[in-house]
């Protein structure tokens, strides 16, 4: 009888995902395996982070490669350095460096007291410089084996790069925050990157061969915004796809074979993935003359069940940018199974949304 009225067992409950210890709290994580100080003339290769934050303190003439996913990175005082990183969740703070050059990917990035260094940048928010001086700044293009899983840990599109659109703290004289003199953007036509990353390999082929080290990578190139291109140049359209979410691998692998091919006829200048509400779409196509299309765009882009890919060129063609916008078209919609393919002037898109989207 004890046993029939005896209550059943409360059901355990479920498990939600494990999360990274930190210092201090997993006993296994030694602090002194996360920094490089004092170092010279050194490279440190490290692909098991585990998620953890990275020091780089009163060093010279390193060679520091990065290459898993980390919370934060801190870099203070040092010089003639190369700072490689795969995707950083948080924050990349640099401070007090000089002639380095960095290959970051960061949530938000900031220098401070910085001198005549070169950044490869991904930024999923307006890089921010402050008391910075003879920067020059283009996209990321990194790869290496498990960048892609990075991203993907580490939550972030690689569509959402922002690295041309630099805020500065502390512009000099008659310049002002966001058109100012103390940074220059890359010609990424010039396909520096590359270059850069082939000297890297040639230099350290040991550590390229062993982590599969090499530009190109899974962030498209972008030409960026601002100084780095023509914020009304002629010729210059928005590319939006809406597609289930399945679909966007496939479409990004496409992109980035289709890019280097289309430089001539169009630049990819910015892209953004985005999940937008009706009244954003309606926005996008407010230039839409054809209210049929204008209904029907509008429709699909805002019940699709996955996102919006933006994709804004600057058309430079010789065939003419109507020409080039059909090709744009026809071009994407064969990298989607299923969707909808606008061309629209209007770049309402990029001011319709909101960073948390």
């Amino acid at each position: 009888m004890g046993a029939c009225d005896s209550k059943p067992a409360p059901k355990p409950k479920p498990k939600g995902p494990k999360k990274e210890l930190t210092f201090g709290k997993d006993p296994n994580l030694n602090i002194a395996d996360f920094m490089l100080k004092e170092a010279k003339g050194e490279t440190l290769v490290r692909t098991d982070l585990k998620g953890q934050q990275f020091l780089i303190e009163d060093s010279s003439d390193c060679n520091v490669y990065l290459l898993d996913k980390l919370a934060a990175l801190t870099v203070d005082s040092i010089k003639n350095c190369v700072v490689v990183t795969g995707p950083v969740e948080g924050s990349a703070f640099l401070r007090d460096c000089e002639n380095c050059t960095f290959v970051v990917a960061a949530g938000q990035i900031r220098t401070r007291d910085c001198k005549n260094c070169k950044i490869f940048l991904f930024s999923g928010t307006e890089p921010v410089i402050e008391a910075s001086k003879g920067m020059e700044i283009g996209c990321y293009g990194l790869q290496y084996f498990e960048i892609a899983n990075h991203f993907e840990k580490a939550l972030m599109s690689v569509f959402n790069n922002k690295w041309s659109e630099v805020f500065d703290f502390t512009p000099a004289e008659g310049c002002t925050s966001k058109n100012s003199s103390n940074w220059k953007a890359m010609d990424m036509a010039t396909r520096n990157h590359e270059e850069f990353m082939k000297a890297l390999v040639e230099k350290e082929p040991t550590v390229a061969e062993s982590v599969g080290l090499g530009s190109g990578g899974v962030v498209p190139i972008t030409h960026g915004r601002g100084k780095a291109c023509s914020e009304d140049a002629e010729g210059s359209c928005l590319l939006l796809i809406a597609a289930p979410s399945s679909d966007f691998g496939r479409v990004l692998t496409k992109l980035l074979e289709w890019e280097k091919k289309m430089e001539k006829e169009a630049l990819l200048v910015r892209s953004r993935k985005v999940a937008l509400t009706k009244e954003q779409c309606t926005l996008c196509f407010s230039r839409e003359a054809d209210k049929k299309k204008k209904s029907t765009l509008i429709k699909e882009c805002s019940q699709v069940k996955g996102e919006i890919l933006a994709l804004e060129f600057n058309v430079l063609g010789s065939s003419g940018a109507d020409s080039v916008k059909e090709i744009l078209k026809e071009e994407a919609l064969s990298w989607i199974a299923e969707g909808e393919v606008a061309v629209d002037q209007s770049k309402n898109l990029f001011s319709v949304w909101k960073e948390d989207q």
